[in-house]
């Protein structure tokens, strides 16, 4: 049976290693957070981002119990500008995973993750497929032409698809 968004699958997809500065955006309580922080070497960090309080806490709490310090969280709301409070340029990859149904204004994440990007970072985008039943309402999903039009309009091109089952698309854009 495939398993639901493995974290590690998609994290050697995107070739998270090394002393890499990571953005979780709409981390939640940090599947991908925490698989991430257990790769990094002492010098990569994780700034998990997310609208709920109660998720980060969770994250927070986890962290601590797996010995992981290179986690930081942030609450904020993903959709007004520069709410990470990272700078310009400053990360390595940047996480929008099963996080863009949420929003009511998807371009304003995809450009928050374009601008904390440095050039030929990545963005990875993991969101449900159009046409799968259950999950998110239709009319609030976004399909991965959507994602790749907006990165485009925000200086993002596209590099692949990857695999992630059967209900979500994997997209990996490069900032430019």
């Amino acid at each position: 049976m495939e398993r639901f968004l493995n974290p590690d699958t998609t994290l050697d997809e995107i070739n998270v290693h090394g002393n890499m500065h990571v953005a979780d955006l709409g981390s939640g309580a940090g599947h991908f957070s925490l698989a991430a922080a257990r790769r990094l070497a002492s010098g990569g960090r994780v700034h998990a981002f997310d609208v709920q309080k109660e998720p980060l806490e969770s994250l927070r709490a986890d962290a601590a119990r797996l010995g992981l310090h290179n986690i930081t969280t942030l609450w904020t709301d993903l959709e007004r500008p520069e709410s990470t409070k990272l700078a310009q340029g400053s990360m390595d990859v940047v996480f929008l995973h099963n996080v863009l149904f949420q929003a009511e204004d998807k371009p304003a994440m995809i450009k928050e993750a374009s601008r904390i990007l440095h050039p030929n970072g990545k963005l990875s985008v993991i969101d449900w497929v159009a046409s799968v039943g259950g999950g998110p309402e239709q009319q609030n999903r976004i399909s991965k032409e959507q994602v790749k039009e907006l990165a485009t309009k925000n200086g993002l091109a596209y590099e692949k698809d990857f695999r992630t089952g059967s209900h979500h698309y994997g997209i990996i854009l490069r900032k430019l």
